[in-house]
Order: structure tokens, then C-alpha cells, then sequence
């Protein structure tokens, strides 16, 4: 079994700009959030990465389901250089089933290696469950919970800055906290 690529970290107070310099203009990113992580931080990574064209998907609920994801028209995928999810775990597993789904719908050929291109970017704001580096994602059906995984799921980079962090309430902080440790054992 090959070594799998997580992709590059960007963190610290300049992990934007620094991940900016690094990747260059994005020309229309699909950006991924929701609720309060999408007015608390939208603007300053649009602002950052200096996007002049993008569009956002909100449209979706902590732990999001199928139906939310299904509801995004995949023939609008095509148009986007990139996916930026901006959050937590619901965020990530969002984007990551909105990628997937594109790819599956693609017959095989040179359109799905190109879906399976696409970047898929992580900017953090909770720090918890590793779901901004991994090639995972978990979305709820009326079943339960359905867990995709594919190696085009890792993301390309994952942005840290510690003040989105920060900013979230305490026992958020709290909870995320006591999801890294989980995790790490």
C-alpha cells in the first residue's frame, strides 16, 4: 500500500497569506460553511486570498445529511477551480461528500481525472477530530451514518490560524479539545 499525501499545513497568525503565496489566485473556489463560522470568518479568508469570484454553499446542518448534499447541483461543479471548506468537522465532511459525489457521477475518463483534481483546501476553526487531514468524510442518511473514503478526499492543504480557534466559545474549545485527545488515543 503507497504512503498517502495529506497535503500541506499552513499554520500560525499568517497561515492565509502564507497559503496564499503558495498556491496562487484561486479564480472561483466553491466555498463550504455555515452559521456563525460563516459570518465570524468568511470575509477575512475571501479577504486574504483575495477571491473576486467564488460561490458559497450553506445550505447545510451539523452532521450534514445526504439529502442537504444531494440538493447542490453537480453540473454547477465543474465551474469551480477549487473547494474551500471553512469550519469544523460538519464543513469538512461536507465538502469532502460534495467532491465525492461529483466524482462518482463522472463516467471514467479525463472529466473524472479532473473532478478527482480538483483541490480540496481545510480552513480550521475547531481543532479536534483531524477531519481537515484526512481522506474520510461521514454524512447522515434516515439509516445512519454512510463514511466515504477515497485518496482524492485528502485535502491539498489545511489552513490553521489560531485566531479562528481562539474565537470560538469555550466550551466548543472545550469539546474540540477532548476530541483531539480521543482521537490521539
Amino acid at each position: 500500500m503507497g504512503e498517502l499525501d495529506l497535503g500541506q499545513d499552513f499554520v500560525g497568525p499568517e497561515a492565509l497569506a502564507q497559503f496564499a503565496a503558495a498556491w496562487g489566485r484561486l479564480n472561483h473556489p466553491l466555498i463550504v460553511t455555515r452559521g456563525t463560522v460563516k459570518e465570524r470568518y468568511l470575509a477575512a479568508v475571501v479577504d486574504a486570498l483575495e477571491l473576486r469570484s467564488y460561490k458559497v454553499f450553506s445550505d447545510f446542518t451539523p452532521c450534514p445529511l445526504l439529502s442537504q448534499v444531494e440538493r447542490f447541483p453537480k453540473s454547477q461543479l465543474p465551474e469551480f477551480d477549487a473547494i474551500i471548506a471553512i469550519g469544523g468537522g460538519s464543513a469538512f465532511d461536507c465538502a469532502k461528500a460534495l467532491k465525492y459525489q461529483w466524482v462518482q457521477a463522472l463516467p471514467e475518463g479525463r472529466e473524472q481525472v479532473r473532478a478527482q483534481g480538483m483541490p480540496l483546501f481545510m480552513v480550521a476553526t475547531t481543532f479536534g477530530s483531524g477531519a481537515e487531514i484526512t481522506p474520510f468524510a461521514v454524512i447522515y442518511t434516515d439509516k445512519g451514518k454512510v463514511s466515504l473514503s477515497a485518496p482524492y478526499l485528502a485535502p491539498a492543504a489545511c489552513i490553521l490560524v489560531p485566531q479562528f480557534g481562539l474565537s470560538v466559545p469555550p466550551a466548543q474549545r472545550a469539546a474540540a479539545g477532548v476530541d483531539c485527545l480521543c482521537q490521539a488515543i
